[in-house]
């Protein structure tokens, strides 16, 4: 979709705030629109994206059929605002399309297709927001003339949201530093340049969509923030230094995913960026 045939909603009345960056360390960019009422805003999240946001045993979609749980060995971000959030007022509803190893390329569309497969009716705009946590995957093996037409993809995707779903609120979470990860470590791929373009992109990208919006909340959310100041000083998270790079001492579960106690920092700093 070129960026003449992308929304272009009509202005309600009402304000919006835009800044490309300092409301909060971790923010990126954020507008924050019509129908952004803070945590009742909440009250039905939607997750897409990869093992980031799943437990690598197994995706669940919804806190009825598989709560989320912060004691759980495979516990993301996800478990840890949910129960955070839920632990101070009425629960939310969490439905989690996300699933380990996908890509927006292969795989956003079908998460698409579940969501709109199960929920037919359209959400009320100020109880619910979207979330994306993808391009990991994307990043690690595509050549970097295609990043910027998958994140064209990713915001392909929002635009039926907010068309088909009435949906009004999103966060969007950049891609973490995976070039400073256990597997990374002796490659010599462009693996950080296409990260760098990826997050770039994905300011640039919501930006131009909601220009003529004020409807619209997105907060463009730093996971690279996050997982860089872990990285560059563990010890000011509890962390030994040598869990920087060593597999097991607390910051990376495997070669590539973050331990539970990360997401639980990942978890805090979004939360509190969204002033929650």
């Amino acid at each position: 979709m070129s960026d003449q045939d992308r929304l272009r909603p009509s202005q309600p009345e009402g304000t919006a705030t835009c800044t490309g960056s300092g409301e909060s360390t971790y923010l990126v960019f954020t507008q924050v629109g019509t129908h952004w009422h803070g945590r009742s805003s909440l009250n039905n999240l939607f997750v897409f994206g990869d093992s980031y946001s799943s437990r690598l045993s197994g995706a669940f979609e919804t806190d009825e059929d598989d709560p989320y749980d912060p004691d759980d060995d495979d516990a993301t971000w996800v478990d840890f605002l949910a129960s955070s959030i839920s632990s101070r007022s009425t629960a939310i509803v969490v439905n989690n399309f996300a699933f380990p190893g996908a890509t927006v390329e292969y795989d956003l569309d079908g998460q698409l297709a579940r969501f709109f497969d199960g929920f037919s009716k359209k959400t009320e705009p100020g109880e619910a927001t979207f979330v994306f946590f993808l391009g990991i995957n994307d990043c690690g093996g595509i050549p970097g003339e295609e990043v910027s037409s998958l994140v064209d993809v990713l915001f392909d995707a929002i635009h039926k949201l907010y068309i088909n779903a009435t949906a009004r609120n999103f966060i969007l979470v950049d891609v973490p530093p995976t070039d400073r990860s256990p597997a990374a470590a002796g490659t010599t791929t462009d693996l950080a340049s296409r990260i760098e373009e990826w997050n770039s992109e994905l300011v640039a990208q919501a930006t131009n969509f909601v220009s003529n919006s004020t409807e619209t909340t997105i907060w463009v959310f730093s996971s690279s923030k996050v997982l860089s100041e872990v990285l560059d000083n563990p010890s000011a998270q509890g962390f030994a230094e040598s869990a920087r790079d060593v597999v097991g001492r607390g910051i990376w579960r495997d070669s590539l995913h973050l331990t539970p106690a990360v997401h639980e920092i990942i978890a805090s700093r979004m939360l509190s960026t969204l002033g929650l």
